[in-house]
C-alpha cells in the first residue's frame, strides 16, 4: 500500500515500518487530561460520538488510516508546528521519557465530529489519548 509524501523523514520511514501489514489501533486513556474542558467525563455524547469514530478506525489497518484525508484519519504534526493553546501545553509527564523518545517530536491528531478532536502521540500501533478538544480551544487547526 503506497503512503503518501506526507510521511517522508527517516523517523516517519522507520514508525511506517514498525506498524506495516494489517495491525489494527490500540487505544490507550492512560494520560488522558484531567482538566474538565480536556476530557470527556460528564460528557456522555462527546464519548459516544469519540467510540463510534474509534470503531470506525479500528475497521481499517494503522497504514491505510494514515493514507485517508486528515478530516478521516490521523492527522501527524510535529510539536513545534502546532498552533494554539496546544503549543503551550506539557506532554503528562506520566508519560515518560522513553515513551516521549520512542513517540518521537509529532502529535496525532484525529478529528472525531465537526468540531471534536483528540490529541496524543502514537507508537507503533498505540494511540495515546492526552486530551479531547471539543470546542477547538486547545488546537486551531
Amino acid at each position: 500500500m503506497g503512503l503518501k509524501s506526507r510521511h517522508q523523514s527517516t523517523t516517519d520511514r522507520h514508525w511506517l515500518q514498525q506498524i506495516s501489514g494489517d495491525k489494527r489501533v490500540a487505544w490507550n486513556f492512560s494520560f488522558l487530561s484531567k482538566e474538565p474542558q480536556f476530557n470527556f467525563l460528564n460528557q456522555e455524547l462527546v464519548l459516544a460520538t469519540l467510540l463510534k469514530k474509534m470503531q470506525e478506525l479500528n475497521a481499517v489497518s494503522v497504514v491505510a488510516m494514515l493514507n485517508l484525508p486528515k478530516s478521516a484519519g490521523i492527522e501527524r504534526i510535529e510539536c513545534r508546528k502546532v498552533n494554539g493553546p496546544l503549543k503551550r501545553k506539557m506532554i503528562p509527564m506520566e508519560f515518560g521519557k522513553l515513551r516521549q523518545q520512542l513517540a518521537g517530536d509529532k502529535y496525532c491528531i484525529i478529528r472525531f465530529s465537526r468540531s471534536g478532536r483528540i490529541v496524543g502521540q502514537m507508537i507503533d500501533q498505540t494511540f495515546y489519548l492526552f486530551w479531547i478538544d471539543t470546542t477547538h480551544r486547545l488546537y486551531n487547526g
